[in-house]
């Protein structure tokens, strides 16, 4: 077995690329981070300092035209009081105004982000040795067919999703109608619909991920891009079992739960800052504008840190199947381009 390698800056993600175990998956996946992000450096600056001073504009027009609004609306809901608990309730939702501005800024900056983020895969992925003999489209055609194809792939899911959970909800309100125990058995399976809801969200997460990377590919359009999506993660690949309960599938998931458990405790710490900026900082003045561009210019880098990551865990992962599975993708890709 080999792992990815990293030989020099310009392969991208070599060939062919196999691991071993989760834990191999993903510190082979962790390698290709640093290079995705020294192969983007001077987008990344760029886009850094456009979300410092974005951000920063964007809190100071908020506070020219809306602070008296806003104040307002905080004097409402907290009441004319003077006690501490009434100005410590002021000061939380003043912190809490922060963190939805913040938010709210980084929606309105989200398409620009989307499309920087695209390149830095599309490119990394175009100087890849594992893709140099693939059909590829062009950067443009890349980015509307990833949203088609994911935002299909999606519906597709939730269609799918619907039948279980609509089974379930029947059982629920059948048994609510029985008396005393009724209630409690509803409870029962309200707890069990939630655990299943987890685990089924991350296994449709498996499933569409590799929309990100197939679109890349010429003439894989939403039917196709459905289609190979649901074979990669339960096909068998090299000596991972394939179906519902092979390894091939749930490596992945616990891979992506693993990495969105990451990323949840990023962003809980990042709200979290954002808070306390909000709860101790005047809002008129220079150093809140900085602290607000600033803040949000680090909660940009780490999701652009998370997001490259878990584009190079994902591509890893299609590309090891690619190579390896028992089915024949590469024909089947090569022979669609061609038609």
């Amino acid at each position: 077995m080999q792992e990815l390698r990293i030989e020099n800056d310009n392969t991208g993600f070599d060939k062919p690329a196999v691991v071993r175990n989760v834990s191999d998956m993903l510190s082979s996946a962790f390698k290709h981070v640093p290079k995705i992000i020294k192969s983007n450096l001077n987008l990344i600056i760029i886009m850094s300092i456009a979300a410092l001073v974005l951000a920063g504009v964007m809190d100071y027009v908020v506070n020219y035209f809306w602070a008296e609004t806003i104040s307002r609306k905080i004097q409402e809901i907290a009441g004319s009081g003077t006690g501490t608990s009434t100005e410590l309730l002021r000061m939380a939702l003043k912190g809490l105004k922060k963190l939805g501005l913040a938010y709210a800024y980084f929606i309105v900056v989200l398409p620009g982000v989307l499309i920087c983020l695209y390149y830095m895969y599309y490119s990394y992925i175009k100087k890849s040795d594992a893709f140099s003999e693939m059909p590829l489209r062009s950067f443009f055609k890349y980015v509307v067919m990833s949203v088609v194809n994911t935002y299909v792939l999606m519906i597709a899911v939730l269609l799918v999703l619907m039948i279980p959970i609509l089974i379930i909800v029947g059982i629920i309100a059948a048994f609510s109608l029985i008396p005393i125990i009724g209630p409690i058995i509803g409870a029962l399976f309200q707890i069990a619909l939630q655990l299943v809801s987890m685990v089924f969200q991350y296994i449709f997460m498996a499933i569409i991920s590799q929309a990100t990377i197939l679109s890349v590919f010429r003439k894989i359009y939403p039917i196709r891009c459905i289609k190979l999506s649901c074979l990669i993660p339960f096909k068998a690949c090299g000596n991972k079992k394939g179906g519902f309960f092979g390894g091939n599938l749930w490596r992945l998931v616990l891979a992506n739960f693993l990495s969105g458990l990451i990323f949840n405790l990023g962003g809980i710490f990042v709200a979290l800052i954002l808070f306390l900026i909000g709860f101790l900082i005047p809002d008129k003045s220079v150093f809140a504008y900085l602290s607000t561009g600033l803040i949000f210019a680090v909660m940009f880098l780490i999701m652009l840190l998370i997001c490259a990551y878990s584009f190079s865990l994902q591509t890893a992962y299609t590309i090891e199947n690619l190579y390896f599975g028992n089915y024949p993708y590469l024909e089947e890709i090569k022979n669609a381009s061609a038609e």
